[in-house]
């Protein structure tokens, strides 16, 4: 599992609103990823994650049928909300300076910590290596599209937040649309998420290998030391 050294230095800390909140799964292990999440992530991270979760679970009920490319190589597992959640809320986590020391991608190193907290709370092998996979491709385009499932649901869900994937918009319903505008604001994930992953991989390369995504972010920081911008690898 990945490795710790402390916690988050940001004082910043994202709330929930009550419809948010009612979004969350029943389970404990959700009720601990979200305490975790919430404590721990700058908001523009923790709101974006808990949008990844709308998405991803509106497009596990919604296969993805007929789109270019045609992604339905394979139908995947299904995966309970619980299980899903804990994938999405916590798929950023390892942006956290704490996860520096560990040599693993932030994609896997997150990960991880999810499969720890789901095995905690009696979810079986199976369905946290779901979620495992599911995490660890969302920066990999095409594979995980035609994995199906949990795999394919995050990935799509990651491309509808960053406009490269258009939802329908019967996917989600009219209270669900509000929250991820007005409960759920973007603020500056694209600059955050970039800044935190090119800063991680500047003070550890070994988690940023080449022709990754994460190191791309982190050949673009170097060329272009003190830029305050959106990381055009981004």
């Amino acid at each position: 599992m990945c490795l710790t050294t402390g916690d988050s230095s940001s004082t910043e800390r994202a709330t929930l609103t009550a419809a948010a909140r009612a979004l969350v799964p029943d389970h404990p292990a959700a009720h601990e990823a979200l305490d975790v999440a919430l404590k721990s992530l700058v908001p523009s991270l923790f709101y974006h994650s808990f949008r990844l979760f709308i998405y991803a679970q509106a497009l596990l009920k919604t296969p993805s049928a007929g789109l270019p490319g045609s992604f339905e190589t394979f139908k995947g597992i299904p995966l309970e909300p619980h299980v899903l959640f804990v994938a999405c809320i916590y798929h950023d986590l390892s942006t956290l300076e704490k996860y520096d020391s560990n040599p693993k991608r932030f994609e896997i190193c997150a990960g991880d910590e999810a499969v720890a907290v789901l095995l905690k709370h009696g979810v079986s092998e199976s369905a946290a290596r779901e979620a495992w996979l599911a995490m660890s491709l969302h920066t990999t385009p095409h594979i995980p599209e035609n994995l199906g499932g949990a795999a394919q649901a995050v990935r799509l869900g990651i491309r509808a937040e960053f406009r490269g994937y258009q939802l329908e918009k019967e996917a989600l319903s009219e209270e669900q649309w509000r929250i991820i505008n007005e409960d759920l604001p973007r603020l500056e994930i694209e600059k955050d998420l970039g800044n935190a992953l090119a800063h991680q991989g500047l003070r550890n390369e070994e988690k940023t290998p080449r022709l990754t995504w994460a190191g791309e972010l982190v050949k673009y920081a170097k060329a272009n030391p003190g830029y305050e911008g959106v990381n055009q690898n981004f």
